[in-house]
Formats: C-alpha cells, sequence, structure tokens
C-alpha cells in the first residue's frame, strides 16, 4: 500500500485515495456492526464515544489512540468462557488492538455521527448541569501562612477550620515543604496582640464575613501556623478564683472570681465572697476568647497572663476592646480556657454538656 501511495504523482492524489480507502474501511465496519443486537450495537457505540472524548484530552492524560486501544482492545473482545488456547487467545491480541484504533480514529464514519454532534451534546450537557447544580456558596477568603503578609492561599468561606487545615497540610506534603510540624488554624486581632485558636467545626464564614463585619474589624485576619493551643478538654477547670479583670475602655484591674454556670453562661462574682448573686453574666456562646491584651493595656503584677474576651455584638473599635481576665499562672489559664471553649458548640468537636 505505501509503494503503491508513494507512486502516484502528487500529494493531492494519495490525499483523495487515503481518504477514500478510510471510507470504505469504515463502510465495511459499518455493515458488520449493525448486524449487532440493537443493546450490542448501542453499548459498544456508546463506549467507543466515551474513548473518543478520553482521546480529546491526550494532553493531559496522555491517552492516545494507541494506548487506549492497547488497554481496551483486548478486554472489549474477550469473551466469556472460551474454548480456545491461550496462544490461539494471543495471536488475536494483535488484531483485537487494531480494530479498536480503527473504531476510535473512524467513530463519525462508522457509527454516522457528524462531528459537531458531540460538540452539541457535551454544550448541552453542561447546559443541563449548570442549570440543575446550585450555584457554589461562598466567597475566597485569604489565609495567611506562618505570619502575616509571608505567603497567602485563598479558601472557600464556607470551609471549617479543620478543612483549611487538612488541605494546606496536604497540599504542603505534596510539594515536599511539610516541616513535620502539627498546624491550627487561629484568628489573630488588634494588629497582633490578640490570638484565638479557631475550633474545628466553626466556619470561615462565621468570623470572616459575619462576626468581623458587625465587628468592622479591618485588622483581623486569619492566620495558619504551628500549634501554640492543643485544646484539651479533659484538662478543663470551670472556676477561675483569682483572677483580675478589666472592663472594655478601662485599664483599671478589679479582683475578681469567674464561674461557668451549667455549661451555659458565665458569671464574674467578686473575690472572696460566696458564689449566691453574680455581679454580671454573659452568655457563653456571645463570647469570643483570646489569648493576650491589647497593647495599651497592661496586665496587673503578678498576674501575666492574660485573656480577653470580646463579646460577639461589642464594640471592637475602641482603644481598649473587650473584658480583659489577668491569672497568675499559664495552667490555671489554659484550664479556664479549655472550660470555655468545651462548653461552646462551634468549638468542641463533641457537644459535652447537652441542652437542658
Amino acid at each position: 500500500m505505501y509503494i503503491f501511495l508513494a507512486l502516484l504523482q502528487n500529494a493531492r492524489d494519495r490525499k483523495d485515495v487515503y481518504e477514500q480507502l478510510l471510507l470504505e474501511k469504515a463502510n465495511d465496519y459499518r455493515c458488520a456492526i449493525k448486524a449487532l443486537p440493537p443493546i450490542h450495537y448501542n453499548t459498544l457505540k456508546k463506549l467507543v464515544d466515551h474513548l473518543v472524548e478520553v482521546n480529546d484530552h491526550e494532553t493531559d492524560n496522555r491517552a492516545s489512540v494507541d494506548n487506549l486501544a492497547r488497554v481496551f482492545g483486548p478486554t472489549i473482545f474477550s469473551v466469556d468462557k472460551s474454548n480456545e488456547t491461550p496462544s490461539c487467545v494471543f495471536s488475536k491480541t494483535g488484531l483485537q488492538i487494531s480494530v479498536m484504533r480503527d473504531l476510535i480514529e473512524l467513530f463519525h464514519d462508522i457509527f454516522e455521527v457528524p462531528h459537531n454532534k458531540r460538540a452539541i451534546d457535551v454544550a448541552e450537557a453542561f447546559e443541563t448541569k449548570c442549570a440543575i447544580k446550585p450555584i457554589a456558596e461562598g466567597f475566597l477568603i485569604s489565609i495567611h501562612l506562618n505570619s502575616k503578609d509571608n505567603q497567602c492561599f485563598n479558601v472557600q468561606s464556607t470551609y471549617t477550620a479543620e478543612q483549611v487545615v487538612e488541605y494546606k497540610s496536604d497540599k504542603l506534603k505534596s510539594a515536599h515543604e511539610n516541616d513535620g510540624n502539627v498546624y491550627g488554624l487561629y484568628e489573630v486581632a488588634k494588629y497582633g496582640s490578640l490570638e484565638r485558636r479557631i475550633g474545628d467545626r466553626e466556619t470561615i464564614n462565621s468570623i470572616a464575613l459575619e462576626r468581623w463585619i458587625t465587628w468592622n474589624a479591618k485588622d483581623a485576619y486569619i492566620l495558619l501556623k504551628k500549634e501554640s493551643f492543643f485544646f484539651n478538654p479533659g484538662n478543663t477547670r470551670p472556676f477561675a478564683e483569682n483572677i483580675k479583670i478589666c472592663e472594655p475602655g478601662s485599664k483599671n484591674f478589679k479582683s475578681a472570681q469567674l464561674r461557668i454556670e451549667n455549661g451555659k453562661k458565665i458569671q464574674q462574682y467578686p473575690k472572696g465572697e460566696k458564689l449566691h448573686k453574680p455581679q454580671r453574666e454573659w452568655n457563653i456562646e456571645e463570647t469570643v476568647w483570646f489569648t493576650g491584651n491589647v497593647a495599651d493595656r497592661k496586665y496587673p503584677q503578678n498576674f501575666p497572663f492574660t485573656t480577653t474576651f470580646i463579646l460577639k455584638s461589642g464594640k471592637y473599635n475602641i482603644k481598649l476592646a473587650g473584658f480583659c481576665v489577668a491569672f497568675s499562672d499559664e495552667v490555671q489559664r489554659n484550664q479556664w480556657l479549655n472550660a470555655v471553649f468545651a462548653c461552646q458548640r462551634d468549638y468542641s468537636p463533641i457537644v459535652l454538656i447537652p441542652d437542658l
């Protein structure tokens, strides 16, 4: 065949003859395949159509016609419970691969599918999918890695903290940049002076697109970094007898004691008095607890371990925002924070204190 084509006078003649031979081959295949039962014919057509579509993305998936033919030819043309010897089956493998290659390359002519028909089908399928698929909700939120303005990556605001950590950890592993550290997601406020470990079940949306908007917290950001606070629901203490507390807008600390009541409320009492009538109380779900204190608020002597809680409906953009609670040692502070977080449903992985 090659010698015959080479003897033709010009390339135009060779092209015409080659195209005619392909049409005749496609016609022979068509006549043979149409003799199949309808269910077998339609199944074969659907399968080859899929392989043609796979081959359309060859540059991405390396699924060339030859590769597809080698994989699917012997599989499609194999017959269960064949009495043929292995050597006979092997001898037919080359023919099966060759036929599958022809079916893929001549698909449109064999099955009489217009070349633009598949494009129309794909477009219609895409339009149908878009019509029934709900629009993805959520905005992209920037997450800082290790330190502010170091490296940023974007995530959907609908992600939970756990999903963000898992997503970025997988990225670091695939890029061989994982340093072996355990990472946590943190909310940073008041120009870096306040920091809060975000609960695994909290969504980015509830922070960046709800609370920050209420607070008008333009300086706040979310940071993924090495874990510095490990939430431990087994190490809690719902009482803090020896603390100093400072009110929003004030620098003056007063001695007091705090208690969590029924897992629902935080109550403040005067220091040294019996817990009869609280001076004030807050719904625990309405409080947002950070470690640290704002820069202009100095902690009292011998009480260097501070936390600051801001009400979700409270004022953020004031000079001395939030209630600052100072502890004499870090263990007591962490036990108190663990107790608070264990009662907050967005934070704790399980509901430790059920509704009564």
